[in-house]
């Protein structure tokens, strides 16, 4: 049925299901734009969603703490396990950190959950986050400023990994 429909009406069915999913994010412009300026790998996936299900957050964060492109490219679009994304950190060079989030630094990972990763996200500088909020198409990879990333997932449970050294 789906096929035979017109294809204004899937693009303004889809739009409004989008919409469900998306959280406030922020548009790149001005100090936006700047900040994302200095992440190439990631810059052309902000607020923009995917083509297929599947990337989640885990592939988003990990993604944007790959400064080779074209490997970042190929892990924004996967789904990775939690088991793969601290191996990832670890391979980059990120180790976990005592710190409040009133004194995170560019490129700082977020983890929530202590046993389980719940979710994570990307810390840009200027208290902005990459982030996606979920492994559906739906669910676009997104620019968030720290308060609404909290007010989504909250303030308990969050671990801090810092890159420490260049292994990777």
């Amino acid at each position: 049925m789906w096929s035979q429909l017109p294809y204004s009406f899937k693009r303004d069915v889809l739009i409004k299901i989008a919409d469900l999913y998306t959280d406030e994010s922020i548009e790149i412009q001005g100090q936006v734009r700047d900040v994302m300026e200095q992440y190439p790998q990631i810059i052309k996936y902000a607020n923009c969603f995917s083509a297929n299900n599947g990337a989640n957050c885990l592939a988003a964060t990990l993604a944007a703490a790959t400064e080779e492109i074209q490997r970042s490219e190929w892990i924004i679009h996967q789904w990775i396990h939690p088991e793969t994304f601290k191996l990832g950190l670890k391979l980059r060079g990120y180790e976990e950190v005592e710190i409040t989030l009133n004194h995170l630094l560019p490129k700082d990972v977020l983890v929530w959950g202590i046993n389980n990763i719940h979710h994570t996200a990307f810390h840009l500088g200027d208290g902005l986050f990459f982030n996606k909020n979920g492994q559906f198409f739906f669910n676009s990879w997104q620019i968030l400023a720290q308060d609404v990333l909290l007010k989504i997932w909250g303030n308990q449970d969050i671990r801090v990994y810092r890159k420490i050294s260049s292994h990777y």
